[in-house]
């Protein structure tokens, strides 16, 4: 007796992976947290009883983190770029209010240096960020 063996076939069946890959593709849309476009940073303010509410017109507000992170209106920028913005920027005659949000926890170094800028360009109007 002859057995005729079954001849399998040399292709690949790729619909059932064409079906995996279509859902990988679905859960990886749904699960994946589309980037903003700037970075926010908690910060441990310190308390203060008094509260201005200040004009948000020609406004600049400048965040230190406890990592000695700099911030630039909410946008991460490096210390010295930010130094340099402040120097070369910022107009004396547009009177802006610098609004200074400095963690508590962070390096008394970085608020001097920040600070400084602003005295060196002559702005008077800087507040400075606590929680109530």
């Amino acid at each position: 007796m002859i057995r005729k063996r079954r001849q399998r076939s040399k292709q690949i069946e790729i619909s059932s992976l064409i079906d995996i890959l279509f859902i990988l593709l679905i859960f990886l849309m749904v699960s994946v947290r589309f980037s903003e476009s700037y970075t926010y940073s908690e910060f441990n303010l310190p308390k203060s009883e008094a509260q201005i509410v200040g004009d948000s017109k020609n406004e600049i507000k400048i965040s230190i983190s406890k990592l000695s992170e700099f911030f630039l209106n909410g946008r991460p920028i490096e210390k010295m770029d930010l130094i340099n913005y402040i120097a070369a920027e910022v107009k004396v005659e547009e009177s802006p209010t610098v609004i200074l949000e400095v963690d508590s926890e962070s390096k008394f170094g970085d608020f001097f240096e920040i600070t400084n800028a602003l005295k060196e360009k002559s702005i008077e109007n800087v507040q400075i960020a606590t929680r109530r």
